[in-house]
């Protein structure tokens, strides 16, 4: 599920992240993180939303065949962006930082949170429709 961070793009380049990429005020780097993040906020938040509600019954039984490995992919991912891409990005180790790589692992980020999502969906399925039957053939 997780994909590779340039086959779909999430964060919307604004007049406010144009504006901090090509002024370079002081902590622009923060600066842009924040407006980069921002930019999906209510995206994010809405998916989250009707994630609330699963997934039928088809998709849920094509991903649970797969599950533990989409949540291994999705932890290296995660750890992947912020042990190395965000670093890297951001100047860290002495380097200069580079707008371009900033968005780009934070593109990563949000493309993880949404494959969350997603597996969240699927969670509430499981949830609402296999967890009760489950108990009570425990009783």
């Amino acid at each position: 599920m997780p994909s590779e961070p340039d086959e779909r793009s999430f964060v919307q380049i604004s007049p406010e992240i144009e504006a901090i990429v090509d002024g370079r005020p002081p902590h622009w780097e923060s600066m842009l993180l924040q407006a980069a993040l921002r930019s999906t906020a209510n995206e994010i938040n809405s998916a989250y939303e009707r994630a609330s509600t699963g997934v039928g019954a088809f998709a849920f039984s094509d991903w649970s065949r797969s599950f533990i490995n989409q949540y291994e992919q999705l932890l290296r991912e995660f750890l992947a962006v912020f042990q190395n891409e965000l670093p890297a990005a951001t100047g860290q180790h002495g380097k200069t930082a580079d707008s371009d790589s900033i968005l780009k692992a934070v593109d990563h980020l949000l493309g993880i949170i949404h494959d969350a999502i997603v597996l969240q969906q699927c969670a509430v399925f499981l949830s609402r429709h296999w967890c009760p039957a489950f108990l009570f053939y425990l009783h």
